[in-house]
């Protein structure tokens, strides 16, 4: 019974992987390093978008480190797109490849902006990875 249970959730995610493969998104390129609380605006000509990820590297500098990344919706909606800081990571330097805490999927979100929240740190983010497309 286990067996069967590992193979059944293998295949759906080969087959979640294959869909989110195949669907509409967007490459931003932000490719710069934020060192204090900022806003910016990223989105350009798109409208909606139905995911977000990040892709980067964080630097925490000390025990009191912070950093937090927002995504902010049309409708001031917050959503925690990446938090890092030294109570739940060993790390110091930490790498991330299209990660996304509560903005993975959304129902429709009109875009907005990302806030930056840092203390005693650093966040280089060099492409956030935008699902312009629906996932059935």
């Amino acid at each position: 019974m286990k067996k069967l249970l590992i193979i059944s959730i293998i295949g759906t995610m080969v087959l979640f992987t294959n869909k989110l493969a195949n669907a509409q998104s967007q490459f931003i390129i932000v490719d710069t390093t934020i060192t204090a609380d900022c806003e910016f605006f990223p989105f350009g000509t798109v409208d909606t978008i139905y995911g977000l990820s990040f892709s980067g590297s964080v630097v925490l500098n000390s025990d009191s480190s912070l950093v937090r990344l927002v995504y902010i919706d049309g409708e001031n909606n917050e959503w925690l797109l990446m938090e890092a800081y030294t109570l739940i990571t060993n790390d110091t330097n930490i790498g991330y490849s299209k990660h996304c805490d509560e903005t993975c999927y959304f129902d429709a979100n009109p875009t907005a902006s990302i806030v930056v929240e840092i203390i005693d740190a650093s966040v280089t983010v060099d492409t956030l990875f935008s699902l312009t497309v629906l996932m059935a």
